[in-house]
């Protein structure tokens, strides 16, 4: 650290500085490395979880297949017995089919042979009806003429005679018209049975057809499930060796891990000893291209000093909103950014002139300010974009608001000295890293310390 209230002329530094960037370089890039490999460590294990998932829906998917097998090979058995007595119905149907239309044929031939003998016998029915309604006519009329005789008894028993007779006749048209409508029913039902039986015998081959169909299928898809067995066979063997390799390569990346970790810790370690020598050496003497940053630096302080003041007089500008340290959280911020009542007049007033700082030297990087915790209450437009949520972006882009501070700042924070030159490690625009030389110039108002002014710059 320096401390130093005059600027040697003939500092000799410039070494010194270019080794500390080269160290500081390297460390950000062995951190790059190990985040790479972290990323990558953690792909390997989110496809090792990947494969194992699809390790476990093969095994699934082989145990449903095997059901599967098991559920079509019965059915495959009782589908062929199925066939085997269908088609012994269908040998059997055009045997069966000529006895029953025989049977029916000859009930037929039956008929007909007798239909000559059943219509003299239904004639007859109707002679006796019709004989036996002229009697009963008859006995009527001799009735009336025994009673014109006075014959009554006689008349009575005539009448009597005459109402039985009638009664037989009736009888006998009504069982002449049963036999007729008997006989005319059966001969028609004969000949449907007939017809509805060779239907059924010739449909079978329909279904005969259909069930050959499906047994075809049904041994198709047994031999699909045998070479979708020995298909989840291969896969599980090359599920087996995908494991044993990414075994192996977690093994060999965990080790390049440790190995790194091991060569980043001494890095660190000649990354600190390389600040140190800088500012040590800086504290002998800069040379002139890093002097005149120191002086620029100084120059911007008093000017920020002078519009900061100007402020406080007008009452544009309150000492509580200058000091306010109540950090209040900006919701949903990642990496966390803060507000406090000084931050609405800062992006205001101090944004546009550390926008200006940028052009006043070639090489200038950044500049800010930043209270005694390290709270940035504003930035450069470039490091103050709005927020998209991802991190790698805004890391780097949103960084008004952010809260600074670790040990080695804190001892910038306490130096008392004109300034303090060091070498830093600073995020970039793309997610990654510059190396930059930092000057501190404390920043008071109304005669206490409020933070630093801060410039970045690279040679």
């Amino acid at each position: 650290m320096v401390q130093s209230n005059i600027v040697d002329n003939h500092g000799r530094s410039v070494s010194v500085g270019r080794h500390a960037e080269e160290v500081s370089t390297v460390v950000g890039q062995l951190a790059e490395l190990d985040r790479t490999i972290a990323h990558h460590y953690d792909d390997l294990y989110d496809f090792g979880e990947t494969a194992r998932t699809l390790d476990q829906s093969n095994a699934l998917l082989a145990s449903a297949l095997d059901g599967v097998r098991a559920v079509t090979t019965q059915a495959n058995a009782r589908l062929a017995s199925a066939t085997v007595r269908l088609n012994a119905m269908a040998r059997d149907a055009p045997t069966k089919g000529a006895t029953i239309r025989g049977l029916l044929d000859l009930g037929l031939d039956q008929q007909a042979h007798h239909g000559g003998s059943l219509a003299d016998a239904m004639a007859r029915l109707h002679t006796l009806s019709a004989t036996a309604k002229t009697l009963a006519g008859t006995l009527d009329t001799t009735a009336e003429q025994a009673r014109d005789s006075q014959s009554l008894g006689v008349a009575a028993a005539l009448h009597v005679l005459s109402g039985d007779l009638m009664t037989i006749a009736g009888d006998l048209a009504l069982e002449r018209q049963r036999v007729g409508t008997g006989h005319a029913h059966w001969a028609r039902n004969a000949a449907g049975i007939a017809n509805d039986v060779e239907e059924f015998m010739n449909g079978l081959s329909e279904p005969l057809a259909a069930l050959r169909e499906v047994d075809e299928l049904l041994s198709a898809g047994i031999e699909g499930g045998r070479m979708v067995a020995e298909i989840f066979s291969e896969a599980n063997a090359v599920s087996s060796n995908l494991f044993q390799l990414i075994a192996g390569a977690a093994r060999a990346l965990g080790q390049a891990r440790v190995l790194l970790r091991q060569t980043q810790a001494r890095a660190t370690r000649l990354e600190q000893a390389g600040r140190v020598a800088f500012e040590r050496a800086a504290a002998l003497g800069l040379n002139d291209e890093d002097k005149a940053y120191v002086t620029l630096a100084i120059d911007l302080r008093d000017r920020l000093q002078t519009l900061t003041q100007s402020a406080l007089e007008q009452g544009t500008l309150s000492i509580e909103q200058l000091f306010d340290h109540e950090y209040r959280l900006i919701p949903d911020s990642l990496p966390e950014r803060f507000r406090t009542s000084l931050t609405e007049w800062a992006d205001a007033e101090w944004r546009p002139f550390l926008d200006s700082a940028l052009t006043c030297a070639p090489h200038i990087r950044s500049a800010v300010c930043s209270d005694m915790s390290g709270f940035l209450p504003t930035h450069i437009s470039s490091r103050s974009q709005r927020p998209t949520g991802d991190p790698a972006h805004d890391i780097g882009n949103c960084r008004n608001g952010r809260i600074m501070y670790d040990d080695r700042l804190r001892q910038y924070k306490e130096n008392a000295g004109d300034f303090t030159a060091t070498i830093y490690r600073m995020d970039d625009y793309s997610g990654g890293f510059i190396v930059v030389r930092l000057i501190f110039v404390p920043l008071s108002f109304a005669g206490k310390r409020w933070g630093d002014f801060e410039l970045a710059y690279s040679i």
